[in-house]
C-alpha cells in the first residue's frame, strides 16, 4: 500500500531536496507540491493525504495557521530553517521536526517514525531499517548503512568496508542484498 504525501514549502530548493528523497521511497507517493499555504489548504480540504512535509515560515499563511484551518489534519513532518518553533510543533502532534538543510539520513529517521506511527494506526507500513546486523567473530555487530563504503564478496564470506574499519562476516553476497531495504 502506497502512502501519499505533499510538500508545502515556499523555497524551491527545499522542494528539490524533498522530492529527491521521496523519489527514493517506493512506498511513498508524492501527490502534490505547494509553495504557498492557501493553495495547500484548499487541496487538503478536498483531498485525503496521509502526511505532509510542512514549512513553518511562509508568506501569506504560516504552517501553524494552515493546520489551524484544517478539521482533518494529515500527519506532519515540519521542515524549517528555524529551531525556535520546535517546542510549538508538539502542540500540532508533529511526527518530526527537520531542520534545514535536511540530510538524507535525518530524512530517513523521520520517515521511520512516520511508518511506525502509521503501523500503530492500522495502515500497512513497514519501518525502513537504517542498519544491518552481522555476525562478526561470534558477536552481532550493528553497522549503519550510511557508514558502509562497499561490500566485497569472498565466496561464503563478505568483507564490509566502512570508513572506520573492515569487517569479515560469514554470509553470502545474496544474503547481504536480501537484507538491504530496497528504499536505500
Amino acid at each position: 500500500m502506497k502512502i501519499n504525501c505533499i510538500i508545502i514549502d515556499d523555497e524551491p530548493r527545499a522542494h528539490k531536496v524533498l522530492e529527491n528523497y521521496v523519489s527514493r521511497m517506493p512506498d511513498i507517493s508524492l501527490v502534490g507540491t505547494f509553495f504557498e499555504g492557501p493553495a495547500a489548504l484548499h487541496f487538503l480540504q478536498t483531498n485525503k493525504v496521509d502526511f505532509a512535509f510542512l514549512d513553518i515560515t511562509m508568506p501569506e499563511m504560516n504552517g501553524f495557521s494552515l493546520l489551524d484551518n484544517l478539521t482533518d489534519r494529515p500527519h506532519v513532518i515540519f521542515t524549517t530553517a528555524h529551531s525556535k518553533f520546535a517546542l510549538e510543533s508538539y502542540d500540532y502532534d508533529a511526527v518530526d521536526y527537520l531542520k534545514k538543510p535536511i540530510s538524507f539520513e535525518r530524512f530517513l529517521k523521520a520517515i521511520q517514525k512516520l511508518m511506525i506511527l502509521l503501523a500503530k494506526n492500522g495502515l500497512e507500513a513497514k519501518p525502513i531499517s537504517d542498519h544491518i546486523d552481522l555476525r562478526v567473530d561470534g558477536e552481532i555487530v550493528t553497522i549503519p548503512f550510511i557508514n558502509i563504503q562497499y561490500f566485497q564478496s569472498l565466496g561464503n564470506y563478505v568483507k564490509v568496508i566502512t570508513a572506520q574499519k573492515t569487517l569479515l562476516t560469514q554470509i553470502t553476497t545474496k544474503e547481504i542484498e536480501d537484507s538491504i531495504p530496497k528504499e536505500l
